[in-house]
């Protein structure tokens, strides 16, 4: 198996974990397993009422919601 490289804020990352399916690659085993769980060939969960934009994390939509609309949920 290859491993995959990237460049990150502190440099090359690697990233020898990657998903089967689509061809991202993660750091940690953990990571992997969560986006083939919750993300991977799935639709987004979370739809902003605002601009409709799709997220499959929480987190993610969460963040949108504060960052870019000014609302704490």
């Amino acid at each position: 198996m290859e491993e995959k490289y990237e460049i990150g804020k502190m440099g090359f990352d690697r990233k020898p974990y990657p998903c089967h399916s689509c061809g991202r690659s993660y750091s940690r085993k953990d990571t992997l397993r969560r986006h083939m769980r919750d993300e991977c060939g799935k639709n987004p969960r979370y739809i902003c009422y605002v601009c409709k934009k799709g997220f499959k994390q929480k987190s993610n939509f969460q963040r949108h919601s504060a960052n870019v609309h000014g609302f704490r949920m």
